[in-house]
């Protein structure tokens, strides 16, 4: 099975995908298309790439890195895609600009951070706000298109399991307990990116 993940980014996807990879025995990659200045490793949305690509197989792409429509076309070549973004857009504006003002230049996007909240201006966030709004409303043109339903970041990676469990129903994957528990898979809020005062989560 070919699985595609769309994403407005900062929803847990990285730990998503390698989660199912793992549990489908099969290959991944994360942010085919992202575009990396003064690097040649740089790769143009391709449909061909995709189409090329052997089963099972498991792409994670944020629906920033290329056009709608491109995505809307990549859909047919995948058997299952998988739609996520956050209902807390704030939330998610703090983690993104948090991660542009800090983490951009030092190749550690997906490091775990303490909160930085007082030191991100009103406007750095804003602007992140502006921007995942645009990529919301993106993802509900994507996923009208094809009738698909929205996981939320909330629901995969809350405390308890229903999330999750409706999430492999739709991929047709058998849910087991430990996936959520397992550090293996780091599908539990244990291991958020961003950590408070006297907290030890990391996702």
């Amino acid at each position: 099975m070919k699985i595609l993940l769309i994403h407005t980014g900062r929803v847990g996807s990285r730990a998503l995908t390698r989660a199912l990879a793992k549990i489908c025995e099969c290959p991944s990659e994360e942010e085919p298309f992202q575009f990396k200045a003064k690097s040649k490793r740089s790769r143009k949305p391709s449909l061909l790439y995709l189409k090329l690509l052997d089963s099972p197989y498991i792409i994670d792409n944020v629906i920033s890195h290329a056009s709608v429509d491109f995505h809307i076309k990549s859909i047919p070549i995948f058997d299952k895609t998988i739609l996520i973004t956050r209902k807390d857009i704030r939330e998610q504006a703090i983690s993104y600009a948090h991660a542009w003002k800090y983490l951009q230049d030092t190749n550690s996007w997906h490091q775990p951070y303490h909160d930085k909240l007082s030191e991100l201006t009103k406007d750095e966030i804003q602007t992140q706000v502006s921007i995942l709004k645009n990529a919301n409303k993106n993802l509900d043109t994507i996923a009208a298109e094809y009738e698909l339903p929205i996981f939320y970041y909330e629901d995969l990676f809350s405390e308890d399991s229903k999330g999750l469990k409706y999430l492999f129903k739709y991929l047709d994957i058998e849910y087991q307990d430990y996936y959520k528990s397992n550090q293996t898979y780091k599908l539990n809020p244990t291991f958020r990116y961003r950590t408070f005062k006297g907290d030890k989560s990391l996702f």
